[in-house]
């Protein structure tokens, strides 16, 4: 639905620009189209995305190009997106961030391909649940 990348030419610039893509055509119904998706859940979309770009500021050239190598070769991207999601759930977007994974995976047309793709990669509505749970216990 959406990618967050770095801008190549600015990958070794103090200044990094980044790009981030929106599907705007859903093919054979893969995935979902951002109009489709209610507020709470596009605004923990995009939340995800931003915090793309905070880890990505954090980089270096070659820690970037490693994160690249691991989409690239289908890697160990549970991990990455999992500390992607934590992120997300710190900057206090948990309840937006369970929103989104909600929506896709039990009220979005996207295909069983692309929900089983969402659940091995990133967390699930539950798996947030108890990080916001987490949180909320230690800052009480």
């Amino acid at each position: 639905t959406m990618e967050t990348r770095p801008v190549i030419g600015f990958l070794f610039s103090k200044k990094r620009k980044y790009k981030i893509f929106v599907d705007t055509t859903v093919e054979n119904n893969f995935g979902i189209l951002v109009s489709e998706v209610p507020l709470d859940a596009k605004i923990g979309l995009f939340g995800h995305e931003f915090a793309h770009i905070l880890d990505y500021e954090n980089k270096s050239f070659f820690e970037l190009m490693k994160i690249g190598r691991t989409y690239l070769t289908k890697g160990d991207i549970r991990s990455y997106e999992t500390f992607i999601d934590q992120l997300t759930i710190q900057r206090c977007l948990g309840l937006y961030l369970k929103a989104w994974s909600d929506f896709v995976l039990n009220h979005s047309n996207a295909s069983e391909e692309y929900k089983n793709y969402k659940r091995k990669n990133y967390l699930t509505p539950e798996e947030i649940q108890k990080s916001i749970d987490l949180i909320s216990k230690f800052n009480n």
